[in-house]
């Protein structure tokens, strides 16, 4: 005799998620020769955006916009600053998931040029302005910190120039535990404060959140 199905209950497959209706669409993107000689091509430089409206209706005054980072990663994660800086009156508050780091150094390439401006490899609006760049290409001037687990990180040279258009902006940055992040957040967290921007760090390990 077969053995019935089992039955599960309403709470294991209703989800909590608002119904809503998906569409799609890019931004900019061109179309360029594969390479491959046989005529085809291939369509570069654009960006890819789903927008959910909820079927009842809009009940909050800001959208979510969620923006990934290279490689669908945090990989170049700059995105949030630059949009935040360039349009300050039209952003309420970034949330960063583990978000490209540390300042002025890369960790995926080794390159002296990494984040020229801190956070950012492309400028980003500071008060007083960043100087003209040094022989290195740098137009902020950087110190050496040493961490409490020895590994060294680089924040602004004091006076610190703040950065006028973040400052009034909420941020909360997210790390997980397990997450090669774990490891040099923090000294994203102290660039931002030193620049005067206020920013909450939230460690998911503090919250029992643990892996990556």
């Amino acid at each position: 005799m077969p053995s019935s199905s089992p039955t599960l209950s309403r709470s294991a497959y209703e989800s909590a998620e608002s119904p809503s209706h998906r569409s799609y669409f890019y931004v900019g993107g061109k179309y360029i020769d594969d390479g491959k000689g046989d005529g085809q091509r291939i369509l570069t430089d654009q960006v890819y955006v789903e927008q959910l409206l909820p079927v009842n209706g809009i009940r909050h005054p800001w959208p979510l916009v969620f923006i990934q980072g290279g490689g669908q990663t945090a990989t170049g994660g700059t995105h949030g600053w630059l949009w935040a800086d360039a349009r300050p009156k039209l952003v309420k508050a970034i949330v960063a998931v583990e978000p490209s780091g540390p300042p002025f150094q890369s960790t995926i390439v080794k390159d002296a040029s990494a984040k020229q401006y801190g956070i950012a490899d492309v400028a980003l609006s500071y008060d007083p302005p960043p100087d003209p760049a040094d022989e290195r290409g740098r137009p902020l001037q950087s110190k050496e910190h040493i961490a409490a687990n020895g590994a060294t990180y680089l924040l602004q040279q004091e006076p610190a120039r703040r950065l006028k258009n973040l400052i009034d902006i909420p941020v909360l940055l997210e790390t997980g535990e397990a997450s090669s992040h774990a490891s040099y957040d923090l000294f994203t967290v102290q660039y931002s404060r030193q620049a005067g921007v206020k920013v909450e760090h939230l460690k998911l390990a503090d919250k029992d959140i643990h892996g990556k």
